[in-house]
């Protein structure tokens, strides 16, 4: 008589792969000596073997729950990608500010025959410069000096006449009464100079802090946020004998000059900072079962995240934070610390990431040796925060003040699913409605001592060629008609070793492996539903030795192959089938 179990081989088939349930079912085994309440032959029984099993790819078991941050490429490596959310942006201005110049009361020269010179005015100018100000190397302005000169009347007109005015001063043209007069080397030339007033308008572009001569004194403190210039202007010209018309009285020019220079751009460092809520968030939705056990360890080998810039201050910019990870609850499950790194002026690529290693043209690799902890355990979202956006005040630039310059940032997470040494992912699943057959078979019990004793096992043996760079430890237990699961005290699951791992997928590890179901009672068989198991995959042996670290996860081509499965039952089994 033929009796087809194919529940139980299933059952145990399972235990190692999900594949091997074809190689099992449907096989049927060939028992003697059947009676009424049939005892399936003797105190131990091997069933057939050598039945293999065909390839089996991850692709073929793992189910991504349509995930939308893990995915398959076209070459079958599982990549983990996380967009953010949105794109976060931060705006600096630098104020402009003044310079103005203090109220002084007019100076005379007096003139005679000749040459003659002296100092006509004295600027005394200071101004109150932004917060964001280091230091001054120049600025830009279009504003003017005026500088009023009165001739006395004893003279026809001066012949020669000369207003040299600070280095500091970057003077672009001048005027007198509104006609043009030259400059040269910051000296104003006129000739002929009548009686009378003059208004000499000097036309300054800009300022230099850096330059200093006898005629300037120029500062700037950067404790009080404050600039100090004095200008002197002299007057230098020539008077001829003839043009003098009272010789009776002492001739003289008399002059003040003014000045209100508003600052339009500056050249120097400057210290603006930029003001984030965040740089954002990625969720991790519809985590995929090999990721969702409790035993995942997401340490990955070399996570990438990438953060593209847009810098609109003509200043590189220092830039830190802490990313989170957080569970559905909002609570902080690992935090790590990003270190200041560069963001220079335009469009650029600052890549975060865990290994140490040469950055391809056009990006910028910042090592984070901590990353990996983001996902060792998944997280329902990772968060971007705390962030320090400061422009890097030992660089010399130049700046519009008054205007807007922004920073604009957008970050994603990606790798490819590679473990770290302390690394494990685990896929569990099961195999139920057990009972209906289980419920008719029993043991043989025990003569002697507990009567509900039983002395009977069945073990499934089987060589495991493993082509993944993962060593494989599969646990199992049973479970009962209620849905819990049995103690291993009633009913034991053992595997008597792990998987060795793959190198390299051009050489695969066999390991032969036993997998032994032995209940300790009758009832304990006979309530038996289901069976759960899990495999877990980890980037190191079962001691923590010995990891392959760096190597992709491929759903196509990394694959189990079970071979030379042999089922064996010892101790009497009995069925009863009427």
């Amino acid at each position: 008589m033929n009796i087809r179990i194919p529940n139980l081989c299933s059952a145990l088939a399972l235990l190692l792969s999900t594949g091997i349930l074809q190689s099992c079912k449907d096989n049927d085994f060939s028992f003697d000596n059947i009676d009424a309440t049939m005892g399936l032959g003797s105190e131990q029984l091997e069933l057939p073997g050598n039945n293999d099993t065909k390839e089996i790819a991850l692709d073929d078991v793992v189910n991504l729950n349509n995930s939308d941050f893990v995915y398959i490429d076209d070459n079958g490596d599982y990549q983990i990608k996380m967009d953010g959310n949105s794109q976060e942006k931060a705006t600096v201005s630098i104020d402009p500010f003044t310079i103005k110049s203090s109220p002084t009361p007019a100076k005379t020269i007096l003139i005679s025959q000749g040459d003659f010179e002296g100092k006509l005015a004295v600027l005394t100018m200071s101004g109150t410069t932004p917060a964001e100000v280091e230091d001054l190397s120049s600025v830009t302005c279009d504003q003017y000096i005026t500088v009023e000169l009165n001739v006395a009347n004893t003279v026809r007109h001066i012949d020669k006449l000369t207003l040299s005015l600070p280095a500091f001063l970057e003077i672009d043209h001048a005027t007198n009464n509104g006609s043009n007069a030259p400059v040269n080397n910051n000296k104003v030339s006129f000739s002929n100079i009548a009686t009378g007033k003059h208004t000499v308008v000097l036309h300054v572009k800009g300022i230099e802090f850096k330059s200093s001569d006898k005629l300037d004194s120029v500062s700037f403190d950067k404790k009080n946020n404050r600039v100090s210039l004095t200008a002197n202007v002299y007057l230098n010209g020539y008077l001829s004998k003839e043009n003098i018309t009272a010789t009776d009285r002492q001739s003289s020019i008399s002059g003040k000059a003014s000045a209100n220079f508003s600052i339009t751009a500056a050249t120097g460092r400057f210290h603006p900072v930029f003001t984030f809520d965040s740089f954002g968030s990625v969720a991790l939705n519809n985590i995929p079962d090999f990721l969702s056990d409790k035993s995942v360890n997401m340490n990955l080998y070399d996570p990438h995240i990438r953060l593209n810039f847009n810098n609109s201050l003509p200043i590189a910019a220092r830039v830190s934070g802490r990313m989170i990870a957080r569970d559905a609850q909002n609570h902080a499950i690992a935090t790590v610390a990003i270190p200041t790194f560069t963001v220079p002026t335009g469009n650029s690529v600052i890549v975060l990431h865990k290994q140490s290693e040469t950055a391809p043209q056009g990006q910028t690799y910042v090592t984070v040796p901590g990353l990996g902890n983001l996902l060792k355990t998944i997280p329902d979202h990772i968060d971007f925060v705390d962030i320090k956006a400061e422009a890097d005040n030992s660089q010399t630039a130049t700046v519009k003040l008054g205007h807007d310059y922004a920073m604009a940032e957008q970050y994603s997470f990606s790798t490819p699913l590679q473990l770290d040494a302390d690394a494990a992912i685990a896929y569990t699943d099961s195999i139920d409605d057990l009972n209906k057959t289980v419920k008719k078979l029993s043991f043989k019990e025990s003569t002697v001592g507990d009567p509900t004793s039983i002395d009977g096992s069945l073990e499934l043996e089987a060589d495991i060629t493993n082509r993944l760079p993962t060593y494989l430890t599969l646990t199992a237990w049973g479970t009962n008609l209620q849905g819990d699961s049995i103690p291993q005290s009633q009913l034991s699951v053992v595997v008597d070793k792990t998987v060795e791992a793959a190198s390299d997928t051009q050489t695969p590890a066999t390991t032969h492996l036993t997998v032994t179901v032995k209940p300790q009672s009758n009832d304990v068989l006979h309530s038996l539903e289901g069976l759960q198991f899990r495999f877990r995959a980890t980037a190191s042996d079962a001691n923590g030795n010995n990891a392959i670290v760096g190597k992709t996860i491929n759903a196509k081509k990394q694959t189990i192959t079970v071979k030379n499965i042999k089922l064996t039952k010892t101790g009497k089994l009995v069925g009863n089938f009427n």
